[in-house]
């Protein structure tokens, strides 16, 4: 899966000399990056694009994803299912207070978020992540997708505003628009493919 059929990278390599640039720019930047958790926020639209992130994972991955994905929860184990098939990195949905082990890729299911408490993060049920994103970590970084859940908006901007730690699917690109057209509408930038390789690699 490659990110550029889903219009998320604005520049592409022509050739395998420019893909290998990339490659060693993220190598020599990839110390820079201390980013424990990566938070994918989607709706729908978006399962392409998901797919195409977690395809810049590498089977080193060391880092925790969370995907908070709107579907049905029956629906949830098929998709992990999929995505599974595409990586090597475990999937997982979490328990109710579960905490998040490193290395993985969980999917929250229905009416739960995470919390950053002093063990690490933790699942927690009935709970919104506009209240994770006002605790204002600095080890994560967010990537916006279609359709992502509109009442987060102002966590969203805010955090963005004081973190600048926001990535979004480019507007022009989703099916629904409302809350990635929010946040490019204050410089939110577009995910792009040497950002995830620098990221994951």
């Amino acid at each position: 899966f490659d990110l550029s059929k889903f219009s998320l990278a604005t520049e592409q390599p022509e050739n395998k000399s420019e893909e290998q640039s990339i490659e060693s720019e993220s190598d020599n930047h990839s110390d820079a990056y201390i980013r424990s958790l990566f938070l994918v926020i989607s709706g729908i639209g978006g399962p392409g694009v998901v797919r195409s992130i977690l395809g810049h994972i590498k089977s080193n991955f060391t880092g925790i994803l969370v995907l908070s994905q709107a579907i049905e929860a029956n629906q949830l184990p098929k998709l992990m299912q999929q995505l599974q098939k595409m990586i090597s990195t475990p999937i997982v949905i979490p328990e109710s207070e579960e905490y998040l082990m490193t290395g993985h890729i969980y999917l929250l299911p229905e009416n739960h978020a995470i919390q950053l408490t002093s063990l690490g993060y933790q699942c927690v049920k009935n709970k919104s992540l506009a209240d994770f994103l006002e605790q204002m970590d600095q080890n994560v970084e967010i990537v916006v997708l279609s359709g992502a859940d509109v009442s987060l908006s102002q966590s969203l901007i805010q955090t963005n505003q004081l973190m600048n730690n926001i990535h979004i699917q480019p507007p022009e690109d989703c099916f629904d628009a409302t809350l990635t057209q929010l946040l490019a509408n204050i410089g939110a930038p577009a995910i792009r493919n040497e950002i995830l390789a620098t990221w994951f690699n």
